[in-house]
């Protein structure tokens, strides 16, 4: 600065340097986080179109297999397809794991829970409870909910 307080073109050069240095780190950092926030979003719009993806291959096999999509499990049994069936249960449940891991929305969850729903004789049977241990805590908690609720429905009533 000179005598009289007026900044040189030197000194006025410098500051003009140093705020374009700071504008462009903070150009820099929004486009960074700019990045940063698309990069999330494709991911989880990816793991959407997974979980789209895996279900959809459920219901092309419940559409091949319609008996055993909705199935009466005593007469599956009797039928001697019993291990057929527990192979499309087991194939279900770790679809439904991977749907549940690849998205956070609670509308899968009601979803999964629907599906399974109609799997409560087998899920809720000793015989599957046995082999709970080999699937995901989450879809483990979705069948114990189901037969819970199939407990509580069937449960007798109090007379009075």
């Amino acid at each position: 600065m000179n005598d009289a307080g007026a900044l040189t073109l030197v000194e006025l050069a410098m500051v003009i340097q140093g705020f374009a240095t700071a504008l462009a780190a903070v150009v820099a950092f929004a486009g960074i986080a700019m990045v940063y926030v698309q990069i999330r979003g494709q991911r989880a719009i990816q793991r959407e179109a997974t979980a789209m993806s895996l279900f959809r291959q459920y219901l092309q096999e419940a559409l091949e297999r319609p008996e055993l999509a909705n199935p009466d499990y005593d007469r599956l049994r009797q039928q001697g397809r019993s291990a057929q069936y527990e192979l499309f249960v087991a194939n279900m449940l770790y679809s439904f794991d991977e749907v549940l891991q690849n998205t956070r929305s609670t509308d899968w969850r009601e979803i999964v829970r629907g599906e399974v729903a109609r799997h409560g004789d087998f899920l809720c049977s000793a015989e599957f409870q046995k082999q709970r241990r080999y699937y995901a805590a989450e879809v483990i908690e979705i069948i114990d909910a189901v037969c819970a609720d199939t407990a509580s429905t069937s449960a007798p009533a109090d007379s009075v």
